[in-house]
């Protein structure tokens, strides 16, 4: 997507992190999205619609605070600049109500009934009569005021 998007002339902000791995003996470095799944567009309604034309987007989460976004994103790039290990936190647990992002379910709404590993979550869909496991990035809180505190901490290694 953020390839397309610098081709488009769209301008965004894509948080990596460094990753140093090893394969067969061999060094190297991976950069990783700070935040999977998501981007930061920063543009025209004529920039979003074409973020919409390029069919990859799952939503477009509206900023009403785009002065404080931009101070967090920037004290972000600060803190990725000089290396600090940084930590994301999910506030998705169990009791919150969700809407299903993509997939088979697309649009079914639920509730979060556990929490498996870092970003594998068990959701009970009342249509479905079932509990269905979903990773993380598949599903949205139907209300994001009133979210709990983040408390699940999923570390960002710097390794």
């Amino acid at each position: 997507m953020a390839r397309q998007l610098r081709e488009l002339s769209v301008p965004f902000y894509l948080p990596l992190h460094a990753r140093n791995l090893r394969s067969s003996g061999r060094k190297f470095t991976s950069y990783c999205p700070v935040f999977p799944s998501y981007l930061f567009v920063y543009g025209t309604h004529d920039d979003k619609w074409a973020c919409w034309q390029t069919n990859r987007l799952v939503s477009i989460i509206d900023v009403q605070d785009t002065e404080r976004l931009s101070h967090e994103l920037r004290q972000l790039k600060t803190l990725l600049e000089v290396g600090a290990p940084v930590t994301t936190e999910s506030r998705l647990e169990p009791g919150i109500a969700i809407r299903i992002r993509n997939g088979v379910f697309k649009g079914l709404e639920g509730t979060i009934v556990a929490r498996e590993k870092k970003t594998l979550l068990r959701v009970s869909v009342e249509f479905l009569s079932a509990t269905i496991a979903l990773d993380e990035f598949q599903v949205e809180p139907l209300d994001y005021e009133h979210l709990p505190p983040a408390r699940k901490p999923t570390r960002v290694s710097r390794d």
